[in-house]
């Protein structure tokens, strides 16, 4: 009975352009994929055939396997919908995908089956990053301008106002008539009126640039949602650590922040610290820094990794300046990130290594989700 419930599913999966992918659940939470329709074998380069019959770990990434291991249980044991964005490096490349996980329920039986469908978002999200870095890279250039305008500003401000002084000082030595006033000639008159003039138009329009400057400073725009760190980072330890060669401790807690800047900023560090560490690589997130980098309502990111440190790696950190230097060889990389902290109105620092090596510590903006109480 639970076999024919799922054999008319993979029937009419086959007839949806959408990329559908069908998985069974036995009594005791075996899971094993049935089918990919014909559509996501098109787009994704994979083979029904291949996985058919066959637990994740059996056909899948070590940790590709166990990340959607974890996702299908979830769904199972909840019994509802589950909905997530994730990242896939597939045969016809890297997709972003949103994908819904729906459990198939038969009386008696329980949960038989999952029914997977994807939407491709990957214009999308790849928009939203590349958005992201420019924003960041824009917020620096404006107050590079910004700087420079104060201080040409200032340089310019004082002449301006010796013109005006010596204006009135040549006003004041004029000779006195009868009366004791001071009397200029006309040409005279108007020399000074022109002096101050000029100088009075010249200081109200540097002014005007000094408040079109900060007009442009790009304002704090951040939209919070809520972000499922388990899933977050599962996604992330699939892509970087493929083998499972690692252990990654990361955090499970669900968080208000914005999505695309922890995407972004998160995988590049723990890409890092799996890149330049040995065997290990922790990741905690807390909403009290202990330092006085950090303003109210942000998350404090901390990774870590047992590797060398920065000494051997493609970036350093200048702390004089607490800013990251990268080296010739270096991709996108820390200083990149920290464009996008600091856009975002948050900081990033080094702290002394947890295990040994490196520990990198953002901060941004956002909280933990508030804790669901269910109905008694």
């Amino acid at each position: 009975m639970p076999e024919n419930h799922l054999n008319a599913l993979i029937t009419l999966s086959d007839k949806i352009d959408v990329p559908i992918f069908v998985v069974s659940v036995s009594a005791d939470e075996e899971l094993r994929f049935r089918k990919l329709n014909h559509y996501h074998e098109r787009v994704t380069g994979m083979s029904s055939a291949a996985i058919a019959g066959k637990r994740p770990d059996e056909c899948l990434p070590p940790r590709l396997a166990a990340n959607l291991s974890a996702k299908f249980l979830r769904c199972v044991r909840s019994q509802e919908r589950l909905t997530y964005e994730e990242v896939l490096h597939l045969p016809k490349g890297e997709i972003w995908w949103q994908t819904t996980l729906t459990p198939v329920f038969l009386d008696g039986h329980g949960v038989i089956g999952l029914l997977g469908t994807a939407i491709d978002i990957s214009d999308r999200k790849l928009r939203d990053i590349k958005l992201a870095r420019e924003m960041a890279d824009l917020r620096a250039e404006n107050e590079e301008l910004n700087t420079y305008t104060s201080m040409v500003a200032h340089d310019v401000r004082g002449p301006l106002r010796k013109m005006k002084m010596i204006a009135d000082l040549v006003s004041n030595e004029a000779e006195l008539n009868s009366a004791g006033e001071h009397v200029l000639t006309d040409l005279h008159q108007e020399l000074l009126g022109t002096i101050t003039d000029i100088a009075d138009k010249a200081l109200g329009h540097v002014d005007s640039i000094l408040s079109y400057s900060r007009a442009i400073a790009l304002k704090e725009t951040s939209a919070l949602e809520a972000v499922d760190l388990e899933l977050l980072f599962g996604d992330i330890a699939s892509l970087v650590d493929q083998q499972r060669a690692f252990q990654l401790d990361y955090p499970h807690e669900v968080v208000m922040a914005e999505r695309v800047v922890l995407q972004i900023v998160v995988r590049n560090l723990v890409e890092n610290a799996v890149k330049h560490g040995k065997s290990r690589c922790l990741v905690s997130v807390d909403s009290d820094a202990g330092s006085g980098d950090t303003a109210a309502n942000q998350l404090v990111f901390r990774i870590s990794d047992d590797g060398p440190g920065f000494e051997d790696s493609a970036e350093v950190f200048d702390a004089e300046r607490a800013r990251f230097r990268a080296r010739p060889t270096s991709g996108f990389g820390l200083a990149a990130a920290q464009r996008i902290v600091e856009a975002r109105g948050g900081a990033i620092w080094m702290e002394p290594g947890v295990l040994g090596g490196a520990t990198v510590a953002f901060a941004i903006s956002g909280q933990f989700a508030p804790a669901v109480v269910e109905p008694v």
